[in-house]
């Protein structure tokens, strides 16, 4: 088996990793009715399909660009997992939710677009799209590095490292972008992306 035959189960295992986690935070969500883990939900759900998106391609299955969903659906998801931090009260957070919600649907009209969307004419876009959903996470990773650094907290150790793992896991990526035969760095970034996701679903549940 290849470099780039690996790299894609470690991005199938990806996209199911993050939808496993969507159902336990919405699973979660109707229990508590806490609206924090319905956004933890929605946006790990909008990072799984697009994975799903991105890997369809990835294996040939259609012609068409869905790298376009999978950059869209991971930094919707990576900006409201930080957003859905900084969040304090219920009012905040439902208009967190609301936002959420809205952007996911415009998401959802994205992908039924896919088929007449171009190509990428060259690495510039791709590799732009994915500097943005490196530097979010990394914004929730310094904020949470912060909170430790005063609280010295189990919750913000979780977080910061889990932040700081998504954003690394999307920067690793980007050799790749620009260099298709570079494949192991897609390995070692998705691989990075599910020991993160992890991190931030166990902060949650130890928080």
């Amino acid at each position: 088996m290849d470099v780039l035959s690996i790299a894609n189960d470690v991005f199938l295992v990806l996209g199911i990793v993050c939808m496993i986690l969507a159902f336990r935070a919405f699973y979660v969500y109707a229990l508590s009715r806490n609206d924090l883990l319905f956004v933890i939900g929605l946006a790990m759900a909008n990072i799984g399909i697009s994975v799903f998106c991105g890997y369809i391609q990835n294996i040939h299955l259609v012609t068409w660009n869905t790298q376009w969903a999978w950059y869209v659906g991971t930094i919707i998801g990576a900006l409201f997992l930080v957003l859905g931090s900084f969040m304090r009260t219920p009012q905040q957070l439902v208009i967190t939710k609301n936002w959420l919600i809205g952007l996911s649907l415009l998401y959802v009209v994205q992908i039924l677009f896919t088929p007449i969307l171009p190509q990428f004419s060259g690495p510039a876009v791709p590799v732009t799209l994915n500097i943005i959903r490196s530097v979010i996470p990394l914004i929730g990773f310094v904020r949470y590095l912060l909170l430790f650094s005063g609280k010295g907290t189990r919750f913000t150790l979780f977080m910061s490292l889990g932040f700081l793992l998504i954003g690394a896991g999307f920067g690793v990526l980007t050799p790749a972008i620009i260099d298709s035969t570079l494949a192991i760095y897609l390995v070692i970034g998705y691989s990075l992306r599910i020991v993160g996701y992890s991190l931030l679903l166990t902060a949650y549940s130890i928080g």
